[in-house]
Order: structure tokens, then C-alpha cells, then sequence
């Protein structure tokens, strides 16, 4: 049996590869740590405590196309937080971005919001609860 795999990046599409980068760099507090190009491609890759996030943006890709969770693919990106305090933490950040988010929903098993990058991928912020 191979060892346990675990997440090392994550790769998502986006229309707008400079606000994207710009958002999720801000968001997240990271460095831009690489980036490639291909013939049809540019990419971005954002590093944060062993984990990257990979931003693509297609040639194909029309400007106008925006994420939709309901379509087979990502439905969204899970940031986990250890605690309440921590999730309220992510909470007070995301409002001195100013960027739009989503009320606090305070489920029997989570506590969680969510805001959402330039294309519309949500980003959620999610405290299990006990």
C-alpha cells in the first residue's frame, strides 16, 4: 500500500490571471513562489506553509465565462481553522480586505462564511464544531 497521500496543490481556472494572483495572494498572505507559460497558457503558482495554489489562465478561456459551482469540477476552496477564534480571525481579515463575503453560518456542526475570488470560486472558511 503506498503512504497516505496528502493535498500538495490545488489548480484552478481563472479569466484574469493578475487579479487572481492579486486576490489570492492578498487573501492568503503568500508569495508568488513561480509561474510558467505555455503556447495557450499562463500560470501562477502562490505558496502558503507547503501547500500551492496553481492559477491557470486558458487562452480559450472567453473574459466573460465565471465559475459555476453547480457544473462537474471544483465546487469550492475549504480553509480549515482550528478554532473559533481562528475562523473569527479569517473573518476580520477578509472584512480589511474589504472584499464581499458572506454572513457567519452557525450550523450544529460547523461554523463557517465564505467570500469569492475574482471569477466567482468560492473561498470558505470552516471551523467543525466539537
Amino acid at each position: 500500500m503506498p503512504p497516505r497521500p496528502r493535498v500538495h496543490h490545488v489548480s484552478v481556472s481563472v479569466t484574469d490571471l493578475e487579479a487572481s494572483t492579486d486576490f489570492y495572494r492578498r487573501l492568503l498572505d503568500a508569495e508568488q513562489v513561480g509561474g510558467r507559460e505555455g503556447p495557450a497558457w499562463r500560470k501562477t503558482l502562490i505558496g502558503t506553509d507547503g501547500f500551492l495554489l496553481s492559477l491557470t489562465q486558458h487562452g480559450a478561456t472567453g473574459t466573460g465565462d465565471r465559475f459555476d459551482e453547480t457544473r462537474p469540477g471544483l465546487d469550492h476552496l475549504g480553509i480549515g481553522c482550528g478554532s473559533r477564534e481562528d475562523l473569527d480571525a479569517w473573518l476580520a481579515h477578509v472584512d480589511g480586505l474589504g472584499f464581499e463575503r458572506s454572513e457567519v453560518t452557525e450550523a450544529p456542526h460547523a461554523h463557517l462564511f465564505t467570500c469569492r475570488d475574482p471569477d466567482g470560486t468560492p473561498v470558505e472558511f470552516y471551523w467543525p464544531v466539537g
